[in-house]
This record gives C-alpha cells, structure tokens and sequence, in this order.
C-alpha cells in the first residue's frame, strides 16, 4: 500500500532533481520572452524593462531557493552593489531585494536537507538567538515611542540572524570557504580600484549629483579642502573600515601554506587595499591595521618568520609616524594617534560622560532606533532623539541598555573564543591560516566599535555574519578528506 509520506518524498525528490530544475527554468524563460515581446510591442519599452528586470529577478531567486551557495554569494554581491544602484535609482528600494533573496534563500535549507539539531545547538546560533528575543522583547520597552522605530531595527537584527543561519549551512566543504573567501576578497580589489579611479580620474555625474544633493554628506565627504573616498560604498568611514577589513585578511593569507604566486597576489591585493584605504581619511580605519597585525603577530609569537615580520612593521609605523615627511593623506594618519591633540576627540568625551548617567538609569535602553537621526524620524521628542552616537558600543548602550550591550558583548566574546580555540586546536595549514586571518580583522573591527559605528552596514555586515558561521564550521574541515 503506498503511503502518503511515500508520495510526497517522491514528488519532493522530482522538484529538487538537476533535470526538473533545468527544464521548469527554460519553460519559465521561454514563455516569459514571449510575454515581454508582445508588452512591449502593445504598451512600449518601459514597461517591457520592468518586466525584464522582473523575471531575471525571479530566475535569480528560484537559484538561490535551489542552491543556498549561490544565493549566499548572491547576497554578498548584492551588499557591494545596492548602493551605487540606490544612488543610481533612489526611488527603487533595493535593500528589500537584499532581504527577500536572504529569506529566499533561508526557505532552501528546508527544501535541500532537513537543519542537523548539532548545528542549530551550536553556541553561535544559541547565542544569536537570545539576542534576538531580547530585540522582540523590546517592543515592550516603556521608554520606546515608536512601534515603527522597533520594526526597523527588527528587520535589520532579523534577516541578519538568517543570514547566519544561511552561512552556516552553506559552509558544508572546505572548497566551498575557500571559494568564499576569494569571491569576497575579489570584490574587495574591486572596490579598492574603483576608489583609486574616483581619486585619480573624477567622480561619475551620478555620484557627483548624490555628494551636492546633502550638505551634510558633502560635509562628510571632505576634509581640508579635498573630496574623502567613498568607492562603490555607502559612505567614507564604511569604505574605510571595510578596505582596514580586508587589507587585513589578505595580509595575513600571505603567511599561509600557499605558492610563491599566490602570496604575491595576496600582498599584491593588500597593497592596492591599503592605498586605497588612505584616501578615505577615516583614522579608525588606519588604527585598524595595527590593532590586528599585533593580535596576528601574537598568536604567531613562536613563529621565526612573523616575528621577523612584526620587528620589521614595527620599525616601518614608527618612521611613518615619526619621519621628517609630510602630506595631507599622512598627517591625517600621524593625527590618528595623537587623539588628543583632535577638536572632535574632546567634544564627543564631553557627550559620552553627558549621557552617562542615562544609560545606567535606564538597563533596557531608550528603545530601537532612538538616538541621532533615526531618532528624530521615529522618536520625536525622545530624550536619545538626536544625540550623536559616536561609536557602536555607545549606541547599543543607549537603544538597548546596558543589558543589551552586555549580550553583544557575549556575542562577540563567544565567536572570538571559538576562533583563538579553532586556531589552535587544527593542524591543517590552511584552516590554520584561515583562522587566523578571520579572527585578526574581527578583532580589529571590534576595537573600531570604540570609535565609530563599525558593524551592521554591508558589505561589512554580511562578512562578519558569514565569520560567525565560519569560526563554529571550519574546525570540521581540518585534514578531512570527505570534506
């Protein structure tokens, strides 16, 4: 007698095969030609666009519900394009592209392979978790004006948490990490060179129009007289950081067991990163750099050749700092460790010991969304509503209390510990390597958190989601052959 569970896992079986998958899209294709050829020769070419736009986002889409890898990558890539396309359209809202194909994505799990309870019970998902329902929780939050402030920082938190959960399954092979890992470093030297064209061959007429169309972001795209670098990024301090990030990572994959021509490509890389990085101005990236090579150099202390390399860096930072040359790229560096001779630097302590006193008073915080601009649209008349947050830690101090800020924390805490363990404990040179290049730039974006607001804006937000996953997964791939 044949069972109804026997009827369905067949016809699961049909849909999830190659050949099904491969004839549904043709067909799709196919009759969705046709369609647009008749709009446009009835209704004309504009609508006929949309609709083309329309089924290649579809076709994308049912990719990625089918293969989770390719709509990982898929995401990535769309957090390094959506805002040259928001600047390009403003009136089309692509981050809800981002997180419908997260969601798309996510929902292929399901279909693919039944979730393993290791993996669900995994510390990083555990703790993630939490966070999550103390978001939820801060709906009740009395010091809240907005139910829609609360939405917004919900989305954010959300469809990061799947994303996660996303990477987590995704990483599944040790080729795959390592495609992973290439993919996103490609794109970084991507974006490196395009801020190098925008500082030597001018800005494109759609960029110059979004830098004049706010006096505020040409304010903060500017300094002594000269245009700060921005790239194919939201904003300077994000392309800053971001190439700080991946600078780092390229870097140390130098040291790993890989050819002569490989390690030249990767300090090749590094080197157009890091010069790229300098036309941003941003002294939170360039305190970045040595924050994670000491980390690095410390973790590889019994190591001859790093050692080596540490003595020489050293040598090398203390004659930039102190040398008898100058420009206007390298005092901006030289002033990053002199914060006390910076304007800025006194004002923004004169805020954070002002504020205090409202953050021990209040444990769960002002509620989501509640401080600097966003407080103004969604909490108008907060006490938070337009205070400048000046650093990551601050802001999640002030939205979500000190309660919150210790859950971060614990966050941050247990993925750094997974990774100095992780490192440790493989034998395999390249996990080792890896390792130690995810956890050196983690480490330095959460010394950044002191001095900006450095975690949550993508690209950035997508790669440190994507270490969450990789600092529980890559130990299963140490000298694992089925891997």
């Amino acid at each position: 007698m044949i069972q109804i569970g026997d009827i369905r896992s067949k016809v699961l079986d049909t849909v999830m095969s190659r050949r099904f998958i491969y004839l549904s899209t043709f067909i799709v294709a196919l009759f969705g030609s046709l369609l647009i050829t008749v709009i446009v020769a009835k209704r004309g070419p504009l609508i006929g666009t949309v609709l083309l736009g329309g089924l290649t986002g579809a076709g994308f889409l049912l990719v990625c519900l089918f293969n989770i890898r390719i709509g990982m990558l898929l995401i990535v890539l769309q957090s390094f394009s959506i805002f040259t396309l928001i600047r390009l359209r403003p009136d089309i809202p692509f981050g809800a592209i981002t997180s419908i194909t997260i969601l798309v994505t996510f929902i292929g799990i399901f279909l693919q392979r039944k979730p393993k309870t290791k993996i669900i019970k995994s510390p990083v998902v555990i703790v993630l978790v939490i966070w999550l329902l103390y978001q939820l929780l801060q709906v009740f939050n009395p010091n809240s004006l907005s139910i829609q402030g609360w939405l917004v920082g919900l989305r954010g938190v959300f469809t990061g948490f799947l994303f996660v959960l996303v990477a987590i399954f995704a990483f599944s092979s040790r080729s795959f990490v390592i495609l992973f890992t290439k993919f996103w470093l490609a794109l970084a030297v991507f974006t490196a060179i395009y801020a190098l064209k925008q500082e030597y061959f001018g800005l494109f007429e759609f960029e110059k129009v979004w830098v004049y169309s706010n006096p505020k972001v040409l304010g903060l795209s500017t300094v002594g007289g000269r245009f700060r670098r921005w790239s194919i990024l939201a904003d300077v301090s994000s392309f800053g950081m971001f190439m700080a990030f991946s600078g780092l990572v390229c870097f140390v994959l130098a040291f790993g067991p890989f050819s002569v021509k490989k390690k030249l490509v990767l300090l090749l890389s590094a080197g157009i990163i890091f010069f790229a990085m300098v036309f941003s101005f941003t002294r939170t990236a360039y305190a970045m750099v040595p924050v994670g090579l000491v980390l690095f150099f410390l973790m590889n202390v019994n190591n001859k050749k790093i050692l080596a390399v540490s003595i020489v860096s050293f040598i090398a930072g203390v004659v930039l700092i102190f040398g008898p040359f100058y420009s206007g790229p390298l005092n901006r560096i030289r002033s990053t460790f002199r914060p006390t001779e910076d304007a800025s630097y006194a004002v923004r302590e004169n805020n954070r010991s002002l504020i205090q006193p409202y953050i021990l008073e209040n444990p769960i915080g002002g509620g989501p969304q509640s401080t600097g601009f966003p407080g103004e649209r969604y909490h108008p008349g907060h006490t938070l509503a337009g205070f400048p947050p000046d650093n990551f830690y601050l802001r999640t101090a002030l939205e979500y209390g000190w309660v919150g800020l210790f859950l971060f924390l614990t966050l941050y805490a247990t993925i750094m510990v997974l990774g100095i363990r992780g490192f440790y404990q493989v034998r395999d040179p390249t996990i080792k390597i890896l390792y130690a290049a995810y956890i050196t730039c983690l480490f330095s974006l959460s010394i950044a958190n002191f001095a900006q607001i450095a975690h949550g804006q993508p690209p950035l937000s997508f790669i440190v989601g994507s270490i969450y996953a990789l600092m529980y997964r890559m130990k299963e791939f140490d000298y694992n052959p089925d891997k």
